[in-house]
């Protein structure tokens, strides 16, 4: 299993606490050669959805090396799918939408529709709604499920196999890419109908029925069946950020181009209803445990048990294995003689530029919450630092300059390690003193990248 949810077992059961979690965290993170740890937010609740704890540790950027908090923004990435599912069952409920009504007589719909061709352009939706393939027979719940056979715009992640996508997205970090122009990157391969597949395209056209369902853009109906609706204050897409948000961004870069300057995760590859919300760690409690017993309450309604995990499988993304309606359930297996095996449900989301985990242990009733930013490294940086050790008499912050510093040098000799720590250490300095220093010398280092 995934080191995350063997800590969030740790965390549910007692065996550790927040601010032990992160040092878990951060070592872990930072020499498995996947990124580069940036910033995380935990919190703990009861099964009353009390909060236990909340925790955080590193920057909210680069740039301006901003210490993070538990209350600022962070990308949840395809934790973002809940909502989605969320939206659609409330439709289902409505009787507004049928669980088994067919995808492509659903999609002649949309393209008809006086109000989509006014907000996609009738010409586009014609010809990429048209040019998507996947089996006949697919219904709207095999779009909830991954069973459709439709492929995913973003197979193999934006820095791996779909290179048209890829340099489209790095081509314009900041442009807010409509759900059309997203599907016009997904591949015609299909899969098998009814075997699962993870699909971000059939999550984009969920938002779509949505939309066409309920007349309305997707940040009007999110806003209003489910952030005005549950309380859920801090939590929205890009552009609905309160004015005094502060929001921990992730990093990313073309890894098929060395030397390419890293860009922010806030704004690129905008993504919708399959990955694009940013939320809270608080408003994430607010959110998946009352979320988890109504989607298993649909499902019973439906005759449809809860898919579990198989034994041994390592859900890499949200459902990889055993997807239920945006979520899944897992065994952790004890690690020592005595242990229980603890089972988890919840869902988690995972890009280059960071990870959200959201999971309820079954027994306790506990749920954490992690979410991350890391910035997404060249192959040959990674490996490079996956030699430099994670200093367990250094706190997180410290080891998170100690870190960067290893990263700046492989393309210059900007910042001193010992004078780093040293000036973090000054009290009488504090942190303005190393931001103004680091952001001076972030900016010398991405200009050299």
């Amino acid at each position: 299993m995934l080191e995350n949810e063997k800590i969030i077992a740790k965390l549910t059961q007692g065996k550790i606490n927040s601010s032990e979690a992160l040092q878990e965290l951060y070592a872990k993170r930072a020499t498995d050669g996947s990124g580069l740890v940036m910033a995380t937010s935990i919190a703990v609740c009861d099964k009353d959805g009390n909060i236990l704890e909340k925790t955080s540790s590193g920057f909210g950027d680069w740039e301006n090396t901003a210490p993070v908090s538990p209350d600022d923004f962070f990308r949840i990435y395809s934790a973002t799918k809940t909502f989605t599912s969320e939206v659609i069952r409330q439709q289902f409920e409505d009787k507004k939408l049928h669980p088994f009504m067919s995808v492509k007589e659903m999609l002649q719909a949309i393209q008809q529709d006086p109000l989509m061709q006014s907000r996609y352009g009738k010409d586009v939706l014609a010809e990429i709604l048209g040019s998507l393939k996947f089996d006949d027979k697919a219904t709207v719940i095999d779009l909830l499920m991954h069973t459709s056979g439709l492929a995913s715009y973003a197979e193999g992640g934006i820095d791996k196999n779909n290179i048209p996508f890829r340099q489209s997205v790095f081509a314009a970090p900041d442009k807010k890419w409509s759900m059309p122009e997203l599907l016009q990157f997904t591949p015609s391969a299909t899969s098998e109908y009814g075997k699962f597949k993870y699909s971000d395209s059939g999550y984009l056209l969920l938002t779509m029925i949505a939309e066409y369902i309920d007349h309305k853009s997707y940040e009007d109906i999110f806003k209003a069946r489910c952030f005005d609706k549950y309380g859920l204050s801090k939590t929205c897409f890009v552009g609905g950020f309160p004015a005094d948000a502060k929001v921990a961004e992730g990093y990313v870069r073309d890894e098929s181009k060395p030397g390419t300057q890293a860009v922010s995760h806030i704004h690129y590859h905008t993504s919708a209803g399959t990955g694009g919300l940013f939320s809270t760690a608080e408003d994430m409690l607010k959110w998946m445990p009352a979320y988890l017993e109504r989607e298993a309450k649909f499902f019973k309604s439906l005759g449809i048990a809860p898919a579990i995990m198989e034994k041994g499988a390592v859900p890499s993304h949200v459902g990889v294995a055993g997807y239920r309606l945006g979520s899944v359930q897992q065994t952790i297996e004890p690690e020592e003689q005595g242990d229980k095996a603890i089972t988890l449900e919840g869902v988690g989301g995972y890009a280059r530029g960071g990870r959200s985990k959201i999971f309820r242990d079954v027994d306790t009733g506990k749920s954490v919450v992690i979410l991350e930013t890391w910035e997404n490294l060249t192959v040959e940086i990674a490996k490079e630092l996956q030699s430099k050790p994670f200093l367990k008499d250094k706190t997180v912050t410290e080891n998170v300059y100690a870190l960067r510093k290893a990263y700046t040098d492989r393309s210059s000799k900007l910042v001193d390690r010992n004078q780093m720590i040293n000036d973090y250490n000054n009290k009488e300095r504090g942190i303005d003193f190393i931001a103004k220093k680091c952001r001076a010398s972030q900016q010398q280092a991405h200009s050299l990248l």
